[in-house]
């Protein structure tokens, strides 16, 4: 058994980040924006929208038409 400390070398922040953002959507919160996430996160707003970027392109998240904010893509179902 590993020892906390040795556990905690494993840990992949920016993985946590961005299941903390999938994890924001629910089914009475269809939207999320990078204000939102910024404030229910913690992140700095650069970092919430570069991750929430990359959640969209990878098609975990798509971006509401003419707006800056997302709902859960169609890679969250596969």
């Amino acid at each position: 058994m590993l020892e906390k400390s040795e556990q905690s070398r494993y840990i992949v922040t920016a993985l946590r980040r961005g299941l903390a953002i999938l994890s924001l959507f629910r089914r009475e919160r269809r939207v999320v924006t990078v204000p939102d996430i910024e404030a229910e996160l913690g992140l700095s707003r650069a970092t919430a929208f570069r991750m929430a970027y990359t959640l969209e392109r990878d098609g975990y998240l798509q971006r509401l038409p003419s707006s800056h904010a997302f709902q859960l893509g169609p890679k969250v179902l596969l």
